[in-house]
């Protein structure tokens, strides 16, 4: 409902790089999991807490056994013959100490397709106080990601009135919103101290520009850094975890490459090249790179091959058997690697007047790529489900997604996923990432994410 999503997501192919190894798909595991116990639910060891949104449009948080419940909101809504008012909630975001949750609330009327008005929300999980931090009329908030600090939200809107979306910080606790900048399409990558925001926006038409800058917006004055290299097809970029370099898509001597750049903007190495367009982000201890490139569906998102780029290993280069790859998510220790192919089971038309063409529907399938010491093992953990339209939503932007947000348990043991059931029912499951057993049930919910700690 009202999930605002950003133009078409940039789709990938991949050209002239020498492959050191090849994983082939492993057979299915159907045979070898284990149903999983209530009882196992209840003895294993917690790893940090699980937010999520639930069928009636609110903002919940459980542990991995479903315990520990607390209910963040309370009013959602959606309208009835008596009132037909709408209200809900929507993209909940953990800060990086894990202590808070920002998310968006919308509020509108049954039946219209506008929006009334949408606010920014902060709560502790102390105390579960809502602070209202952000509310419009006119700018509908619809991605948010934290500071490093854990003192500002930066949040992307979007509106009705114009064909921009917007990116505005706000302290977490309430104040002053900034506008930072403007563009469509937009993505951005918070410093890891901070202070600066690097940002890849534009080029949707001849009107916007397509531009890769560096904020500065550690003060009252926001300063802006336009890069002189030209960019590639790539949605966010990303910065390395010591915030000395960033990795980007861009047009190198007429050839489209993935470069990492110093935190000046300054060009250092080609990592690979590649026709079409790219996705990629950087495992959280530095130590790999990870691209998808392949085709861009119809709808406007990519499947593709995924490929990782192992620096600590003589820059070995590993690649999946499966080309249809949608999104991919890192381990908190970098030590594995949660990938989702697409199947494409029809196409039909799309609905929305903004966007032509159509939609491919299908289903996705999680596996797990472990990077041991001695061997690379890939892994299917589920069997092919249907991804709840939200948790969809975030598989096609998930190079943004994963600045905000992760699907991992903090230990690295297990993934929460988000499912709709084939007689319809949306659910939240908890998946080993050993693959050694069958997904657990939850709740019923259409968007779940794990806390940082």
């Amino acid at each position: 409902m009202w999930l605002r999503k950003n133009s078409k997501a940039f789709g990938i192919t991949l050209l002239a790089l020498m492959i050191s190894l090849i994983l082939a798909s492993c057979s299915s595991l159907s045979n070898q999991r284990m149903e999983q116990s209530p009882m196992m639910a209840n003895l294993e060891r917690k790893s940090g807490l699980i937010a999520y949104v639930g069928v009636d449009g609110n903002i919940y948080t459980m542990d991995q056994a479903g315990g520990k419940n607390k209910q963040i909101t309370t009013d959602a809504r959606f309208g009835s013959a008596d009132d037909n008012s709408v209200v809900v909630y929507q993209t909940p975001a953990w800060s990086f100490d894990s202590s808070q949750i920002a998310f968006v609330g919308v509020n509108g009327s049954m039946g219209s397709q506008e929006i009334d008005t949408a606010s920014v929300f902060t709560v502790s999980l102390d105390n579960l106080e809502l602070v209202e931090t952000f509310t419009s009329d006119q700018f509908f908030p619809f991605y948010i990601s934290w500071s490093p600090t854990n003192d500002q939200l930066g949040f992307l809107a979007d509106s009705n009135f114009s064909r921009g979306m917007a990116l505005y910080s706000v302290p977490s606790q309430g104040g002053e919103a900034r506008l930072l900048d403007a563009g469509r399409p937009y993505f951005w990558s918070w410093s890891p101290d901070g202070q600066r925001i690097l940002t890849h926006a534009g080029g949707l038409n001849a009107a916007s520009v397509e531009r890769m800058s560096f904020l500065n917006v550690a003060d009252g004055a926001i300063e802006e850094k336009v890069l002189s290299h030209t960019p590639s097809n790539f949605q966010a970029p990303t910065w390395t975890a010591d915030g000395e370099h960033v990795i980007v898509a861009v047009e190198v001597q007429g050839q489209k490459s993935l470069v990492m750049l110093d935190k000046n903007g300054h060009l250092e190495e080609t990592l690979a090249t590649f026709e079409g367009e790219i996705s990629f982000t950087i495992a959280p201890d530095g130590s790999k790179v990870a691209w998808i490139s392949g085709d861009n569906l119809s709808a406007g998102f990519l499947i593709g091959q995924l490929t990782i780029l192992d620096f600590e290993n003589n820059n070995q280069i590993i690649v999946t058997g499966e080309k249809n790859v949608m999104a991919f998510f890192w381990s908190p220790d970098s030590e594995q690697i949660a990938y989702f192919p697409f199947q494409v089971i029809e196409v039909t038309l799309s609905e929305d007047a903004s966007q032509s063409g159509t939609i491919p529907v299908g289903t996705v399938k999680a596996r797990v790529m472990e990077f041991g010491k001695k061997n690379i093992e890939s892994r299917e953990v589920t069997y092919p489900f249907t991804p709840t339209p939200e948790f969809l939503n975030m598989l096609q932007l998930f190079t943004q997604f994963q600045k905000s947000a992760t699907i991992w348990s903090p230990d690295g043991q297990n993934l929460v996923l988000s499912a709709t059931l084939p007689e319809g029912a949306p659910v939240i499951w908890v998946v080993r990432s050993s693959g050694r057993l069958e997904p657990r049930y939850l709740v019923n919910g259409v968007l779940a994410f794990w806390s940082w700690e």
